[in-house]
């Protein structure tokens, strides 16, 4: 059983706020003073219908002005920061320095979504880094070239995440050797941290391209390179896919939860993965989606292929067996962070040191079905 505390420690959130503050001042012409402490959670309506969502009015943590759902026209970007910020203070709440690193989340830094916008503040307060997948590949299919003008609009973005002094994790689904060249060259240009997935599954353990340095990598910001392998299909055994990992210098780990969704890891699993081939100390994250349930969870019940609860929509085409929530539903989020046997819980009793989360950009779905 897990149980998340509630011990509350430190200002380690609003340290981090102050220095973004004085990193943005030169960036920005507003200035954002006095902010209110973040809401840790988002009250929700009972109903599963979309445009009858979340109704709370609470104090915006991004800008010092209250924030009000109209149940018209909901919100769903501002929900969607929301619940990482309710994820990312109460993980901190146990773990002060736990990571938190949501994906294709940069439209969220600022609340119109376009680089020149209002900040977002308590959203950059709440995070880390940011993850992007397919700036120069991927985007369309593996190996697959994202349009100059997307991709220079989307660099944008990710700049704008580093004058925030956040951490760029990128991601490219590379098909030949050059590929690989030149999303590295393009990412270390744009001072983003690259890694070239051999292919979309994200199975393998490719082999660092670059000598990985023996430092200890304490903070995501010292971090030069990472790893994600979300499916490890290619180990048969648990200690196979470990030992794979344990035999790498790279700086940053990024797995799931459990091995191929059959064994669960231990602690001294974890532990182990901490330390590079090299000697020096890494870290290691789990992945977690927050915007799709997904039917080879624990939390997933047979029943719902037949009788699914309100919060639970239909099965996503391109991803077999994932399906979109209503992420500011109570239910999924007891599901996720605040039940006993939550998902975040997990993480945390496990020794993670952050949580990489995914389908942050849910909230597309829901605007796409409204006709935003």
């Amino acid at each position: 059983m897990n149980t998340l505390r509630q011990n509350k420690q430190g200002m380690t959130g609003w340290i981090k706020l102050l220095a973004v503050l004085a990193t943005v001042s030169a960036f920005f012409v507003a200035c954002v003073q006095d902010l209110p402490e973040p809401t840790a959670t988002i009250e929700t309506t009972a109903t599963a219908a979309p445009t009858a969502a979340i109704t709370t009015v609470e104090p915006d943590a991004t800008d010092g002005v209250e924030f009000s759902m109209d149940v018209s026209r909901p919100d769903y970007r501002e929900a969607m920061r929301r619940w990482v910020m309710a994820i990312s203070e109460t993980m901190r709440n146990t773990d002060p320095d736990f990571i938190i690193i949501p994906q294709n989340a940069s439209p969220l830094l600022t609340v119109s979504g376009l680089p020149d916008g209002k900040p977002a503040m308590g959203f950059i307060a709440a995070i880390d880094g940011l993850g992007q997948e397919s700036l120069s590949f991927g985007e369309g299919g593996y190996g697959v070239a994202r349009g100059e003008k997307s991709k220079t609009a989307l660099t944008n973005q990710l700049k704008l995440a580093k004058t925030l002094s956040l951490s760029v994790l990128s991601i490219d689904y590379c098909k030949r050797a050059k590929q690989i060249t030149d999303a590295h060259d393009y990412n270390t240009q744009n001072g983003f941290i690259g890694f070239a997935a051999p292919n979309l599954e994200l199975t393998q353990v490719p082999p660092l391209t670059e000598a990985g340095g023996a430092a200890d990598i304490t903070r995501l910001s010292d971090a030069k390179n990472f790893l994600a392998v979300l499916n490890p299909e290619n180990y048969a055994e648990k200690a196979d896919f470990l030992a794979a990992l344990s035999a790498t210098d790279y700086d940053v780990l990024i797995i799931d939860i459990d091995f191929n969704g059959q064994e669960d890891y231990t602690r001294a699993d974890i532990a182990g993965l901490k330390e590079k081939a090299n000697g020096g100390k890494r870290l290691v994250i789990a992945y977690l989606s927050i915007g799709e349930a997904e039917d080879y969870r624990d939390y997933w019940q047979e029943s719902w292929y037949e009788n699914p609860p309100g919060w639970l929509k239909e099965e996503n085409r391109q991803w077999d067996g994932n399906y979109p929530v209503e992420f500011w539903n109570a239910d999924w989020q007891d599901i996720i962070l605040t039940g006993e046997n939550s998902m975040a819980g997990r993480i945390l009793d496990l020794g993670f040191d952050g949580a990489y989360l995914d389908i942050v950009d849910g909230y597309e779905y829901f605007e796409d079905k409204a006709g935003y």
